[in-house]
C-alpha cells in the first residue's frame, strides 16, 4: 500500500479507497459499526498473513436522501475532506501493526450539519476504529502469549468461539 510522504501527509491516495463489491459486501456482512451523527461508520479489521496492510476508505451519500446527484456528490467530497485531514494516526496505526482497515463512510442526515459538528463527528468515528484496531492488536498478542505458554497447543485458544 502507499505511504504518504513526508511532505503531503494529509493526501487520499487511490490506493486508500475502497472500491471492490467484493470488499464493501464483507466489510458489511462482518464489520462492526459506529455511529456519530450525522455519519455511521462499518468498518473490518484484518491481520495476519494475506491481508493488504493500510486504510482502505469509501464514502456514501445515499440516493434515499440526497435526491440529487450534485448534492450526494458535495456530501461525500465533504466526507473525504474531513477524513483525508484527520487519518493520519489510524494510517500510522495500522502500518506500524500490519492491519488492514476497511471502512465505510455512511451519511444519515438529511439536514446540512455545521463543519465544526461533521468534523468532530468524523473525529470520534475514526478513535472508535482506533480503539478497535488497538484492541485487536491486544487480543492477537494475548493469544500468541498464551499460546507460547502452553507448549504450541495452537488450536485450544484460537478454535473456539462465544457465542
Amino acid at each position: 500500500m502507499h505511504q504518504p510522504s513526508p511532505k503531503h501527509p494529509n493526501r487520499f491516495p487511490r490506493s486508500e479507497r475502497l472500491r471492490l463489491k467484493k470488499e464493501i459486501d464483507a466489510t458489511f456482512k462482518v464489520g462492526q459499526k459506529a455511529f456519530c451523527f450525522p455519519y455511521r461508520a462499518v468498518f473490518r479489521i484484518a491481520q495476519g498473513e494475506g491481508v493488504e496492510v493500510g486504510v482502505r476508505v469509501a464514502m456514501v451519500a445515499p440516493k434515499r436522501l440526497w435526491k440529487h446527484a450534485v448534492d450526494r456528490n458535495y456530501q461525500k467530497r465533504r466526507l473525504r475532506e474531513l477524513y483525508r485531514t484527520q487519518a493520519g494516526a489510524l494510517r500510522q496505526l495500522a502500518q506500524e501493526h500490519e492491519l488492514g482497515v476497511s471502512i465505510m463512510l455512511i451519511c444519515v442526515s438529511r439536514d446540512e450539519v455545521p463543519l465544526e459538528k461533521a468534523t468532530r463527528s468524523v473525529f470520534l468515528l475514526l478513535r472508535d476504529v482506533e480503539r478497535a484496531c488497538l484492541r485487536r492488536v491486544d487480543r492477537a498478542e494475548k493469544g500468541r502469549k498464551v499460546d507460547g505458554e502452553e507448549g504450541g497447543a495452537k488450536g485450544e485458544s484460537e478454535g473456539r468461539k462465544k457465542s
